[in-house]
């Protein structure tokens, strides 16, 4: 798989969550390349598998990590309550 693939998500999951997030992710893994790409470079399929399964898997915890009810405005629960995809596209 070309590594402009591998450039593009880091930088996705950098501007989306954070450059911690993206070490994160990098560092739960045991990528044959050692998490180093170049946007020339070739690299296995696998690993971007590795990648986004890590990221999903750090953002199900971030997620865990809800505030007390009485912390929100009815505004934030309703943005809680909805799936990723939809409250990222449908902005209450």
């Amino acid at each position: 798989m070309l590594g402009i693939v591998f450039s593009e998500f880091t930088e996705m999951v950098e501007e989306v969550f954070s450059a911690e997030m993206v070490e994160k992710i990098l560092d739960d893994c045991d990528l044959e390349s050692g998490g180093a790409y170049t946007s020339v470079g070739s690299y296995s399929h696998t690993e971007i598998i590795s990648l986004v399964g890590a990221l999903i898997d750090g953002v199900r915890v971030k997620c865990q990590i809800k505030p007390s009810s009485s912390d929100l405005s009815p505004l934030d629960v309703r943005r809680w309550h909805l799936p990723p995809p939809l409250s990222a596209s449908h902005p209450v």
